[in-house]
Formats: C-alpha cells, sequence, structure tokens
C-alpha cells in the first residue's frame, strides 16, 4: 500500500474496516445504533465498496484478512431496536435497508 509522493503512508482498507469493528464490536450494538452512527456506518460501508471496484485483488485480499466479514455478519444478524423503535412503525427503516444492503453489496 505504498502511496508515491507521500511521506506517510496509510493502508485506508484496513482502517476504514478497524472503524467498523470498533463501531459494532457486537450484534448488541448494532441494536443500540443511532441515526448518527448508523449514518457513519454506511458511508464506511460506502467507501469499503469502492474501494473493491476492480478488479482491485490486493484491497479484496486486504479486506478479506481485515475481519470486515465477522463484522457484517454481526450486523446483518442485528435487529436494530434502536433506530425502528425511533422510526415508528416502520418495522425495517429505509436506513436500515441500506446498511444491509451496503454489506451485502460490499461482500459480493
Amino acid at each position: 500500500f505504498t502511496q508515491h509522493d507521500n511521506a506517510l503512508n496509510f493502508n485506508l482498507v484496513s482502517q476504514t474496516s478497524e472503524l467498523l469493528q470498533c463501531l459494532c464490536p457486537a450484534e448488541a450494538d448494532a441494536d443500540m445504533m443511532d441515526e448518527e452512527e448508523a449514518d457513519l456506518y454506511l458511508m464506511a460501508i460506502n467507501l469499503l465498496t469502492e474501494f473493491m471496484q476492480g478488479p482491485c485483488s490486493r484491497n479484496q485480499e486486504a479486506l478479506s484478512m481485515s475481519g470486515y466479514i465477522g463484522t457484517a455478519m454481526k450486523i446483518l444478524r442485528a435487529d436494530f431496536r434502536n433506530l425502528c423503535r425511533e422510526a415508528g412503525k416502520d418495522p425495517y427503516p429505509p436506513l436500515v435497508r441500506r446498511i444491509k444492503d451496503g454489506l451485502m453489496t460490499g461482500m459480493v
């Protein structure tokens, strides 16, 4: 992950995956996620999806070894109780749908 013409190199794929793991280390954390956290999570998912567009085997390999799949599976199993409660009568709010859709798109 050498970034030419830069004094410092950053592995944005791994760092973004680590951010997701910190935001949601367990399924219960997704249940308590508020709208701001969900928006941040969705932005990170979309960024990782952009990194995977390709073919970009180096980024794909880095993501597959970063723990992203385990984190994604926790999120996919979550009920997002807090977001559903905030949405009122909608049992499956659009933000929850976008998160789960983004996770699946990033894994495909």
